[in-house]
């Protein structure tokens, strides 16, 4: 009798720490996921920090070569974000780019857009 209560005490303690053990486990494993998570975001936001840093040093530099030679830095910086971003609708499969003559683009996207009232068809 004295020994089945001592073995089922020895079991139920051995189930008790078998328990803590595993829930101690399962603790660390989801504290080690949370740091995995915070690390990545705090990687991913001083990567931006670090690209946005780049692009304002690389913005001064610009703005100051240019300058130099007595240009608008804005109209340059200006132009090479339109670039990018004829570029990034280029590469759209739904996309098509026609090349036309420079003098007729401004006509044509005009009239494109309804404002033959502002630009009247030329006369003659």
């Amino acid at each position: 009798n004295k020994e089945i209560v001592i073995s089922a005490k020895a079991k139920k303690q051995t189930s008790i720490i078998e328990a803590e053990g595993s829930r101690d486990s399962m603790m660390k494993e989801a504290e080690g996921e949370a740091q995995e998570m915070l690390s990545r975001a705090n990687g991913s936001a001083q990567a931006i920090r670090n690209q946005a840093d780049a692009e304002a040093r690389s913005i001064k530099e610009i703005s100051r070569a240019i300058g130099k030679r007595g240009e608008d830095p804005a109209a340059y910086l200006l132009a090479l974000k339109y670039i990018d971003a004829l570029r990034s609708v280029a590469v759209n499969d739904n996309t098509v780019v026609k090349f036309l003559p420079r003098d007729l683009t401004s006509v044509m996207t005009a009239e494109g857009f309804g404002v033959n009232t502002i630009f009247p068809p030329k006369s003659g």
